[in-house]
């Protein structure tokens, strides 16, 4: 997985000018045809965004963008509690919340809470194989060795891995 999200000029238009807003960029994108252009923008905040965080960046974005776009369709939103991360540099984002990890060197899902991201790797904490192996308890993971990733609900995954060792027992 590639972190490539502060290399986009239009993220780090708008980034910029959320900024003072204190909510997180996660994604910014650009879709145009001849005759209309679809901006999406996903935004973050640590206590949790609001209705009203996403109102004030739309109407900051729509002012900014509105006449270099014909046809402006903007959508502000959260990314949302079983998000697929799309970036590496996303994880920072998601401190504190419960993910499931591909990874190709230990050929498995691999479960935990985000602890921390750098530049490089995501640490987890919590974290446990989602095949029924042993809890991991802290896991390091190298960024180029996720092939996939998604935010999940930790109550029903956690729940899924102890039935999976229940059934593994049996066997």
């Amino acid at each position: 997985m590639e972190n490539t999200l502060n290399t986009e000029s239009f993220y780090n238009e708008i980034e910029d000018l959320i900024k003072p807003l204190n909510l997180c960029l996660v994604e910014a994108s650009v879709y145009t045809n001849a005759s209309e252009s679809h901006v999406s923008i996903y935004v973050s905040k640590e206590t949790g965004a609001t209705s009203d965080d996403l109102d004030s960046v739309y109407e900051l974005v729509y002012l900014k963008l509105k006449s270099r776009f014909k046809g402006l369709n903007l959508e502000v939103s959260t990314p949302g509690c079983t998000r697929k991360i799309k970036d590496a540099g996303e994880f920072k984002f998601f401190k504190g919340k419960s993910v499931r990890v591909y990874s190709e060197k230990e050929n498995a899902w691999i479960c935990g809470i985000i602890k921390d991201a750098d530049d490089t790797q995501l640490f987890l904490s919590a974290s446990y194989k989602e095949d029924g192996g042993d809890d991991i308890s802290e896991s390091t993971i190298l960024f180029r060795d996720i092939k996939k990733a998604r935010l999940i609900d930790a109550t029903l995954q956690k729940e899924k891995a102890k039935n999976g060792k229940e059934n593994n027992k049996k066997h």
